[in-house]
């Protein structure tokens, strides 16, 4: 230590770089680097992405579009290298001033419309469409109620999960860290339900699929089935669909409610996976294929979790077993499921159970 104050600097300066392999992807300062002009090819709308789950969020949709028959969604896709720095060329900043993917260009429009960030090309295609989202305000609002109403149905079970573990943990130090999780839950509990009803007034009940889950964590005795249901696979899915509903969010408040529960459950998942990689080490080869069976019923329970059939069986009149096989079978859905769980399989990995 020393006994100078530090003073910092009326203008700062970015000195050097961080270093490692992804320092070049981001930088403290804004603007082009380098002059360079996109391609631009025939059709509607041009792309400009990398194959990460935020940019294969938009192909998902485009491909959707046109298997509806939507000509006008036809696309030109171009890959921008961020490990290039191509996401600071002066072609690039034009359409996307924060240089990230991805980023798109609407040709049909004059003047040309640019749209930045997933979830705001998400929400700009279906509109301009008309699928995928509801134009009936009330109806969206229904779609957009029924979302967080199975957030907080899951951070409910969170919190339940937590309180047990406060008890049956082996340790002291996991039942201290179940403790503070309780309070993390309580708060997210909160929150969420103060939203629905304070500002999307209404909400629904919990889905068949999620409580299910919860029930079977809730009613075994095994503190660490409580652990892989809840910690691995609940809010490892949790942490990847408000990281998703985040980037989409388009109400100001909303986007900072998920930025603040994120931080949490990042926290809770890691936990969850250096406690268990330790306690799971020490089981049998028939103890683990146990726990294994539990964390793959978990996760094709969770996978029916993230699937809407209540509404779209009301507004189609149709039954919700028709939905659910019609959604289940579409690619796309298999795509859009397989970003979800891509937070999930690595920590099931790691643990020892895959």
């Amino acid at each position: 230590m020393t006994d100078e104050k530090y003073m910092p600097p009326k203008v700062w300066t970015w000195d050097q770089e961080s270093g490692g392999k992804f320092a070049n992807i981001n930088r403290p300062i804004s603007g082009a680097t380098h002059e360079k002009d996109l391609p631009m090819g025939k059709h509607p709308m041009q792309l400009y992405s990398l194959g990460t789950p935020n940019g294969v969020k938009v192909t998902v949709l485009l491909e959707e579009l046109l298997a509806l028959g939507h000509e006008g969604a036809e696309y030109d896709a171009y890959l921008i290298n961020i490990g290039n720095g191509d996401q600071f060329s002066s072609g690039f900043v034009k359409i996307n001033p924060n240089s990230k993917i991805p980023a798109l260009l609407d040709k049909s429009t004059d003047p040309h419309t640019r749209v930045f960030e997933s979830g705001a090309i998400l929400v700009y295609l279906a509109e301009k469409f008309g699928e995928f989202i509801p134009t009936d305000p009330a109806a969206r609002a229904e779609c957009m109620s029924w979302g967080l109403s199975q957030f907080l149905h899951g951070e409910q079970g969170a919190l339940l999960v937590a309180s047990q573990l406060v008890s049956c943990a082996p340790t002291y130090q996991a039942k201290l860290y179940a403790a503070s999780q309780c309070f993390d839950e309580a708060r997210h509990v909160e929150v969420f339900n103060r939203y629905l009803q304070d500002v999307m007034g209404m909400s629904y009940p919990i889905s068949p699929s999620l409580k299910a889950l919860l029930d079977k964590g809730l009613t075994d005795p095994r503190w660490d089935l409580k652990f892989i249901g809840m910690q691995i696979i609940i809010e490892g899915l949790a942490l990847a669909a408000f990281e998703r509903q985040r980037v989409a969010a388009m109400d100001p408040l909303l986007k900072d409610i998920f930025y603040l529960v994120i931080r949490d459950e990042a926290r809770h998942v890691t936990f969850g996976v250096n406690y268990l990689e330790d306690f799971l080490s020490t089981l049998s080869e028939e103890e683990v294929e146990d726990r294994a069976m539990f964390a793959y019923e978990a996760c094709v329970v969770m996978r029916d979790r993230i699937i809407n059939t209540e509404l779209p069986a009301r507004w189609f009149n149709i039954s919700e077993e028709e939905i659910r096989e019609m959604i289940i079978n579409d690619e796309t859905q298999d795509m859009f499921t397989n970003l979800l769980f891509s937070r999930v399989m690595p920590n099931l990995k790691r643990i020892g159970l895959l």
